[in-house]
Parts: C-alpha cells; structure tokens; sequence
C-alpha cells in the first residue's frame, strides 16, 4: 500500500505541510480563521434569475459571494450575542 505522505512523520510539518529541514518557502498555516473573510469591499455580481450559481461563474465570483455571505451571517450573530448578553 502507498503512503499519502511520501516523508516520515518525525520529518514532516503538519501545520506547513512541509518537510522541517526544508525552511526555504514555507507557507505559513493559520491557526485560527479570522472572524470575517476578506473581500476587499468588492461585491460578487447579481445572480440572474434561474441560473444556477457555479454555472458560469469565476472563482473569484463564487468567493465573494461566499465571503459576504458568510461576512454578514457573523454579523447578525455578534449583534445577537450583543442582545443576549445585555
């Protein structure tokens, strides 16, 4: 049977997916998501009536929609945290 992970695990990063010795390069993994995704201010384009979204799409399109969607469900819940706690 192959191994998905061709180093050995005493020499493997987990949190880089890279092997240690190899410093050069590494992409940093985050150890928390960050409360609101990053959009920049921009706002995906309007989703025409009927048309099933991912159809015709970009990446950055679905992203953005994605983000501000999720961006203003965080909201509504920190303002119903806000109410709770009062």
């Amino acid at each position: 049977m192959t191994e998905l992970n061709p180093i050995k695990n005493e020499n493997f990063d987990s949190k880089t997916f890279r092997p240690r010795k190899d410093d050069s390069d590494i992409r940093v993994r985050l150890d928390k998501m960050p409360k609101l995704l990053l959009t920049f201010d921009m706002f995906p384009p309007p989703i025409r009536d009927g048309q099933m979204i991912g159809m015709f799409e970009s990446n950055q399109t679905i992203y953005l929609t994605f983000a501000n969607k999720c961006n203003d469900l965080q909201k509504q819940i920190d303002e119903l945290k806000k109410q709770i706690n009062k």
